[in-house]
């Protein structure tokens, strides 16, 4: 069996792998990721982003927003819950 293939490939991907220590507010993990995104926009115009994690208690709000992301899981992933969290820029 082949592995499934997207249709579409971003023309740049960039992967960020974030460890946080010191972060202890969900607050500030969302001003670190915006900040970082951000950052990295400025350097890297033409690449896609991908956010996703254990942000569970964070409100997703702000980053989708300032970030102009979409949530692509829309389905519940744990009880009627949407824990699993895939944040794209991808269009």
């Amino acid at each position: 069996m082949s592995p499934p293939t997207p249709t579409t490939l971003p023309p740049s991907f960039s992967a960020w792998f974030n460890h946080h220590p010191g972060i202890t507010t969900a607050n500030q993990l969302i001003t670190h990721i915006i900040k970082n995104i951000d950052k990295f926009r400025s350097r890297f115009s033409s690449a896609k982003y991908v956010v996703c994690g254990d942000l569970n208690q964070s409100n997703i709000s702000e980053i989708v927003e300032q970030l102009n992301l979409t949530q692509d899981v829309d389905f519940p992933t744990h009880g009627t819950n949407t824990l699993d969290l895939i944040l794209t820029d991808f269009t």
